[in-house]
Formats: C-alpha cells, structure tokens, sequence
C-alpha cells in the first residue's frame, strides 16, 4: 500500500475496524434502498472507498501481528 494511504489513514481515519465496517455497511444500506441523491453518490464512493482501505490494511497489519506472536 503507498505511503501515502498510511500516513493518511493514520491522520484522518481515527477508528476502530468495527466502526469502519459498521459505516461500510450503512453505506450500503443506502445504496440498496436508493436514499443517497446524486449529489452526495460521488462523496459517499469515496468514503466507501476509503474505509475499505482503511479496513485492508488493519486486517494486513493485525495479520502480520498474529503471524510474528505465533512464531515466537
């Protein structure tokens, strides 16, 4: 992942996995029952866009935590 989506996760995106999810799927929720206007769809698919990353990499990292602890 580019530096870039780090440093910005970690600057603008101060919450948990579970928040990040739970935003996701209310995101959806709008999507699927059409109450998002078009005028906020572009804004919406960014946010979703971004959360999706955000949750990526938390599960890569907690991973790669899991991965060293079970080695040891």
């Amino acid at each position: 992942m580019p530096l870039f989506y780090l440093l910005y996760f970690k600057k603008h995106l101060k919450l948990t996995y579970e928040e990040a999810r739970k935003e996701l799927e209310d995101i959806l929720e709008e999507l699927q029952n059409k109450v998002i206007t078009i005028d906020d769809l572009t804004a919406k698919t960014k946010r979703a866009k971004e959360l999706v990353l955000f949750c990526q990499e938390k599960l890569r990292t907690t991973q790669e935590e899991l991965d060293s602890l079970l080695e040891e």
